[in-house]
């Protein structure tokens, strides 16, 4: 079972400007989707989603706008933009795996990961 707001999430990150936002998720159990866990009474937290907020604009302003037009493209740039390997694991069962998919769509994350290393 997904959790509610996934759906929501894939559809955001879909659209090629949202990807180039960090994503602050409020819910602990949803932290592997975003950029930062956002917790009001944690300063730390506050401390953590600065930093990526500032990560994002620095590195936004290396991207050309074409990077958005294509969906492997976007990927990159959102890799560029996290500083975060994407790294796909096998189930026990042989089918891929993504620990951390930034709210991506795993299938669509796995495709285009096939398609840039082909």
């Amino acid at each position: 079972m997904r959790p509610d707001g996934l759906a929501a999430i894939e559809r955001l990150r879909a659209e090629p400007a949202s990807c180039l936002q960090p994503l602050l998720v409020l819910d602990a159990g949803l932290e592997p989707l975003g950029d930062a866990l956002f917790q009001v009474g944690d300063g730390d937290s506050w401390t953590a989603a600065a930093k990526v907020i500032e990560r994002f604009r620095e590195r936004r302003a290396d991207l050309l706008p074409a990077a958005l037009a294509d969906p492997d493209l976007r990927l990159c740039a959102y890799l560029h933009l996290t500083d975060r390997p994407l790294r796909i694991r096998r189930t026990a069962d042989g089918r891929a795996s993504l620990p951390y998919s930034a709210g991506f769509a795993p299938s669509a994350l796995i495709a285009a990961a096939k398609r840039l290393s082909a």
